[in-house]
Order: C-alpha cells, then sequence, then structure tokens
C-alpha cells in the first residue's frame, strides 16, 4: 500500500474575491409542480463538479472556478448548475513558476479548491433555499482525486 506523503508548506494565502458567474434552473416552473405533492430527497441528485485553475502571476492571484451541476440520478434531467469563481492571493506566487509552468503543490492547490466548492456549496444553498431543489446540499468533497490541468 502506497501512503500520500503530506506537504508541510509556509505558504500565505486568502480569498480576496467571489463572484457568482451564473445561476441557471432549468424548467423550474415545470419540476416544481412536479415534485410539490413529493420533494426530493437526497438520494434524488447526483453532482457534476469540473473545476477550472488560473492565475494571474503579476499579481500574485490563484483562481478557481468550480462549475456544479445538479441531475436526477439517471443523468437524463439537468435541474440546475451554479458556476462561481474564487480569487485567492498567495504570496509569492512566482516561486511556483518552473519551466514556463505554474507547478503550485497539490495541497495548496487541493486547499484552495476544496474552498472554493464549499463556497459554492454555500452559494448553492441559499440560491436553492425554498424551491424544489431545497434538499439538493452539494456533500463534501475530495478534491485530491480531480485530474488537474497544468496552468500555463
Amino acid at each position: 500500500m502506497t501512503k500520500k506523503k503530506l506537504e508541510t508548506l509556509n505558504v500565505s494565502f486568502q480569498i480576496v474575491n467571489i463572484e457568482i458567474i451564473e445561476i441557471c434552473f432549468h424548467d423550474r416552473e415545470e419540476h416544481s409542480k412536479t415534485f410539490a405533492t413529493a420533494p426530493l430527497s437526497q438520494i434524488d441528485f447526483l453532482y457534476e463538479i469540473s473545476l477550472n485553475l488560473d492565475a494571474d502571476i503579476q499579481k500574485n492571484l490563484f483562481l478557481v472556478t468550480p462549475t456544479i451541476s445538479i441531475m436526477n440520478p439517471e443523468r437524463t434531467i439537468t435541474f440546475a448548475y451554479v458556476k462561481t469563481k474564487c480569487f485567492f492571493s498567495v504570496n509569492n506566487l512566482s516561486t511556483f513558476v518552473k519551466n514556463n509552468s505554474l507547478q503550485i503543490p497539490d495541497s495548496l492547490r487541493d486547499r484552495m479548491s476544496s474552498i472554493s466548492i464549499s463556497t459554492s456549496r454555500g452559494i448553492m444553498f441559499c440560491e436553492l433555499k425554498g424551491s424544489y431543489l431545497n434538499n439538493a446540499i452539494l456533500p463534501i468533497i475530495d478534491v485530491a482525486n480531480f485530474d488537474y490541468k497544468p496552468i500555463v
């Protein structure tokens, strides 16, 4: 069994801005009528999550853009999706540039990705409260298993 070695980092970072890029409800009125008598529960939802990572090295900014789709388990209905962007200030971000590519440590990238998904969870909860998607609460996500593209 292989254990992943935990990286110890001494990097200062903080979230400095949050943007709601897009929130879309598909057929909200139609679904509201359909599910009014039998509300959907947690097991009625499947979540599809993608993350886009970007950086502005000169401004020491690292950007994480999660897009979260809420679907039925069969993936035949997309009830809604939310796209947000979180901006992180990272001290000395340029020190992670190697061979014209940003090579940010996995633990730092995962931490900022997790914070961004959690931020999106809160935004989703506020936006969906009182709707037929009231019970669509995004579960805790382990971002360590995501596939990330290099940031050039």
